[in-house]
């Protein structure tokens, strides 16, 4: 294989804000990659640059890199991560992570191997068809604000899980339906940035709706899992945390008694709980991972994709899941050796979107099934729909040769 250019450009994400997008031209093909962009970003990820100047610092080593090989992903990662220097300050997250996803597209092609196989390959992981966490409900910064800006519901998403699914086409198909009918029983057309519904409502009022939704579609609550995503940076303050607004601030021991609360209270039993504490409090997520043993507790803002954070995180037994988002790292090399570390230590994975996510670039569905665990994704909207088709794509596929997929979600469900 040839690398004949590589172009880059600034095109519109799912939100039409500008964001970066490669193309690299070669005897085989054009492989695309893009840089999706986060709503509420953590402070230790990839930092992302203005757009001409992110575009710019591509375009500059544009004829350097295409004296490079075709299947090396991780030396072309190391010379970029080089130029960039901390968090990709000098280089862009969002130029590095456009610009290697484009390039683990070739790499897998110029070796024969489909994109999923070739990253499995580089993790030294079996592939599996993942289970996926819907995000039914969304608020937060991702959904409806009152008057004064403040959500309604300060917990950013509520993902719902299939849980007695066979298959990851049946768990599509479980879900699609309780969305339909969630827009029904809860009378919202509002969706949010990710894809949910956004009602003007308290959690407990949307976790109703989920439940009227699931029983409306002719399955029982005992079909579905909640998991949530708390983002509590977001609603931390002076030490304390005010997960409910306008309500007394909290801190970790009672914020463990909250959780405890919504999860006695819920009416769909809930699998996990996705950054429960802020950025910072290694040791907050430590006490809430050893008292809910029984919850997948889940790392996003606290750990950013970097592997020197998880590490961190696993020696004082910080959570027992980590969030991979790709451009929180800034490279796929990059990602891949953070997720190694966790599966040779035992965390569990879940690769996830982001809010402002550009169609076309598939790379987190096959990323998804290269770790094999769980997939974080929206409910609704094109260019999060377009994700699962590929991954029913690739389920179907693999029957049709023989290769059945192992789907995760009969050994992750509990």
């Amino acid at each position: 294989m040839q690398i004949k250019s590589i172009k880059a450009d600034w095109i519109s994400d799912s939100e039409l804000n500008k964001t970066v997008g490669v193309w690299i031209e070669t005897d085989e093909g054009i492989f695309f990659g893009s840089a999706p962009q986060g709503t509420s970003d953590g402070d230790y990820e990839a930092i992302a640059l203005p757009i001409n100047e992110a575009v710019n610092n591509i375009r500059k080593i544009s004829s350097k890199l295409k004296m490079f090989d075709p299947s090396d992903l991780r030396t072309m990662d190391e010379y970029i991560v080089s130029i960039g220097g901390e968090q990709m300050k000098s280089f862009g997250g969002n130029a590095s992570v456009a610009l290697s996803s484009a390039w683990a597209k070739m790499a897998a092609k110029s070796k024969g191997l489909s994109v999923q196989e070739f990253l499995a390959d580089e993790i030294g992981s079996k592939m599996k068809m993942p289970l996926p966490a819907f995000n039914i409900i969304n608020g937060g910064l991702h959904g409806a604000l009152d008057k004064t800006g403040k959500p309604y519901n300060p917990i950013q998403e509520l993902m719902l899980v299939p849980a007695t699914a066979k298959t990851f086409e049946e768990g599509y198909w479980m879900v699609m339906q309780v969305f339909k009918n969630l827009r029904k029983v809860s009378g919202e057309a509002l969706v949010g940035k990710e894809g949910g519904f956004s009602p003007a409502q308290p959690l407990p009022k949307s976790m109703d709706f989920v439940k009227e939704a699931i029983e409306k579609s002719g399955y029982k609550v005992e079909d579905f899992r909640f998991i949530i995503d708390c983002a509590a940076s977001e609603f931390f303050k002076d030490g304390k945390y005010t997960p409910v607004a306008g309500e007394s601030a909290m801190t970790v021991d009672e914020m463990i008694d909250f959780y405890k609360d919504l999860v006695k209270n819920s009416p769909i039993k809930i699998l996990g709980i996705e950054d429960p504490f802020e950025q910072n409090d290694f040791a907050g997520f430590a006490k809430i991972t050893k008292e809910m043993k029984d919850k997948v507790i889940i790392g996003d803002d606290i750990y950013v994709t970097q592997k020197d954070r998880v590490e961190k995180g696993f020696k004082m037994k910080s959570t027992n899941a980590v969030l991979i988002k790709l451009n929180q790292n800034g490279t796929v090399s990059g990602a891949l050796d953070t997720i190694k570390f966790g599966l040779e230590n035992g965390l569990l994975h879940m690769v996830s979107h982001r809010s402002k996510r550009a169609p076309n670039d598939l790379i987190d569905a096959y990323l998804a099934v290269a770790v094999g665990q769980f997939l974080k994704h929206g409910s609704s909207r094109g260019e999060r729909v377009e994700v699962y088709n590929e991954l029913l794509r690739i389920e179907r596929e693999a029957k049709e040769k023989g290769r059945l997929l192992q789907y995760a979600g009969k050994e992750l469900v509990k």
